[in-house]
């Protein structure tokens, strides 16, 4: 299969690389909530070596951040570090947790819905190291949203992730719709 992209789009990689990356990936499993929820979860799933998990969040009941707990682990063995940069702006601000009790996917409390993703590596003898980025969703052509660039680590070096949960740090509930996805591979 040919790659419609050309290879400057892809950062550098050559279509090839691109699709051998891609290639193997399948769903794992997700979760949609039908009405505002305060637990998304626990999605369970064979372990696989890489996971990428897409997030949606509709709203938040009161102003909090979207977070992610593996394994249902709720002890203080995660640490995230996210930075924000406001429309328009070139400053980054940070937003640092060290043993937390969940994985933040931002670093600003808010009410409004987000979108986003992360990047976990997987492996069964290590930390499970995350990368990703998360947005608010404006709704309008004419405002601008705030960039959210995150990473974090889960500190289990005992097991692979097999389940995953999303809540809100704020305490209060997901709105109707929210939901995320799973997607993984194991490399040869």
């Amino acid at each position: 299969m040919t790659s419609r992209y050309p290879d400057s789009s892809l950062g550098g990689y050559s279509n090839s690389q691109f699709d051998q990356f891609a290639k193997g990936m399948e769903y794992l499993g997700g979760a949609e909530a039908n009405a505002a929820v305060a637990t998304l979860g626990p999605v369970v799933f064979r372990p696989r070596d890489m996971l990428f998990i897409m997030v949606r969040v509709t709203s938040l009941s009161v102003a909090g951040i979207p977070a992610l707990r593996f394994n249902d682990d709720a002890g203080a063995n995660y640490w995230d570090r996210n930075l924000t940069a406001a429309a328009g702006g070139a400053t980054f601000a940070e937003s640092t947790v060290q043993s937390g009790t969940s994985l933040r996917l931002g670093g600003v409390a808010a009410t409004t819905g987000k979108v986003g993703m992360a990047v976990v590596m997987n492996d069964l003898a290590s930390t499970k190291n995350v990368i990703g980025e998360m947005t608010t969703i404006t709704a309008s052509a004419t405002v601008i949203s705030a960039l959210q660039i995150l990473s974090g680590e889960w500190g289990d070096t005992t097991e692979q992730i097999e389940a995953v949960s999303m809540f809100s740090t704020g305490g209060g509930t997901l709105g109707a719709d929210s939901g995320f996805g799973i997607f993984g591979k194991d490399f040869p």
